[in-house]
């Protein structure tokens, strides 16, 4: 009886010791998926955070941006609360209001007119190329990735790299026509969007996303920091704070 009760120890020992070693293996083993290219890699971030079947098919998009912008020393240059209402239906309709003390303002864009108003009277000082940089760098960072599908834009799949302490696959994007390079990076296992670093004609960027929010079946960003950074992605100081909320989506 005792040799049976042996042989079923040893038995159940090995099998023990051969599931333990399969862990270990799968541990220590790469099981990341490679992508071909950067255009396979953006199209499973998209797929991931939405689709863009669905993101191409929103009728109107709210939400507010509540920011504060920081110069080196700490000191806060700008804080204010945006009310961001795109309405992308029968034409493209994009405002962006805010008030500050007893000025309101608000950035407007009708198709392809651009206005700012000061207390309801438009503001001619302001160029009208202003205004449109303005919202389009806004209209354009909410709605990464899906605004990556460009013709313009040449995507580098550069592999797996570390991010704030993590395994990210890493897509580089240039632009024709610009000396901007953006890094973004997004999570291993999830494809939740980390964060990104860009590259501009006079500073590095690196900026954020410390907490994503699913609206409607999309990722879309919460809360953000901005810093500012060498090439290496060494932090100098933060530049800007961002929290995003009561985001409305009218498929």
């Amino acid at each position: 009886m005792a040799k049976g009760s042996d042989k079923l120890t040893y038995i159940l020992g090995i099998l023990i010791l051969g599931f333990v070693a399969w862990q270990l293996i799968g541990y220590i083993l790469p099981d990341n998926k490679e992508y071909k290219n950067g255009d396979a890699l953006l199209d499973a971030v998209i797929k991931n955070s939405g689709g863009f079947e669905r993101w191409d098919s929103i009728k109107s998009l709210q939400f507010e941006k509540e920011f504060g912008l920081y110069a080196a020393n700490g000191a806060t240059e700008i804080a204010r609360k945006e009310a961001h209402d795109y309405t992308l239906s029968n034409g493209t309709q994009r405002m962006i209001s805010w008030h500050q003390d007893s000025t309101q303002t608000l950035l407007k864009q009708d198709e392809t007119t651009y206005t700012k108003y000061v207390n309801k009277i438009i503001d001619s000082t302001t160029s009208s190329e202003s205004i449109k940089t303005s919202i389009q760098a806004g209209s354009f960072v909410i709605g990464l990735p899906f605004t990556l599908k460009d013709a313009n834009a040449k995507l580098v799949y550069q592999g797996v790299q570390q991010f704030q302490d993590q395994n990210a696959y890493l897509l580089q994007v240039e632009y024709a026509n610009s000396q901007d390079v953006w890094k973004l990076y997004y999570e291993e296992k999830s494809l939740n969007w980390l964060g990104y670093w860009v590259k501009t004609t006079d500073h590095y960027s690196l900026i954020v996303n410390e907490e994503l929010v699913q609206i409607n079946g999309f990722t879309l960003p919460k809360i953000r920091k901005s810093y500012r950074v060498d090439s290496l992605q060494n932090i100098e100081y933060l530049r800007a704070a961002y929290n995003y909320s009561n985001y409305q989506i009218d498929l």
